[in-house]
């Protein structure tokens, strides 16, 4: 039996992806946020086989002030579904923040400056609509700089993220 290590990335977001690699494989295959957390728990059950070691590293995620309680709330709970799926699935995981992966492969997007206190409505729009345009900016960086690495795979907004955290678990 040859022994062989699966690698994966996590985009834990219900819009994220799931990446994986053995080595020695050519490219990554990947596929869009399974829909129901027993979906999430069969996938990466049929990832993992009994012959390989799973290392796996999931992006930490956190609510942000401001951000809407609902969205907050499924955010969460996908990404502590993810985790105890994977823990299930017995497949050793690390928690990586996307400042640290992303700083790792120099993909740090510039920051645009929050609107000070006593700002007026009109200045916080405006700062707002800035980061919002910053923000989209990025993640189509983050895009193309996955087609870069792996031309082979259909790289979508959705799974770009989860194909940069596996190409940084490789690095690890």
């Amino acid at each position: 039996m040859v022994h062989r290590v699966m690698i994966i990335g996590i985009d834990p977001g219900v819009g994220g992806a799931i990446a994986w690699q053995k080595n020695g494989d050519s490219f990554p295959q990947v596929i869009n946020m399974p829909g129901t957390q027993l979906d999430i728990l069969n996938q990466l059950r049929e990832i993992k086989t009994t012959e390989e070691s799973c290392e796996c590293i999931i992006e930490e995620v956190h609510c942000f002030p401001g951000e809407a309680v609902q969205t907050a709330w499924v955010f969460s709970g996908n990404y502590h579904s993810l985790k105890m799926a994977l823990l299930a699935a017995g497949i050793r995981f690390k928690e990586v923040s996307p400042q640290c992966w992303q700083k790792a492969l120099k993909l740090i997007s510039k920051s645009v400056p929050r609107a000070k206190n006593g700002s007026s409505i009109e200045e916080k729009k405006k700062v707002q609509a800035q980061r919002a345009k910053n923000y989209q900016q990025h993640k189509r960086d983050l895009k193309e700089r996955a087609q870069q690495l792996f031309p082979d795979v259909k790289v979508t907004l959705k799974n770009a993220d989860a194909l940069l955290i596996l190409e940084y678990a490789k690095s690890q």
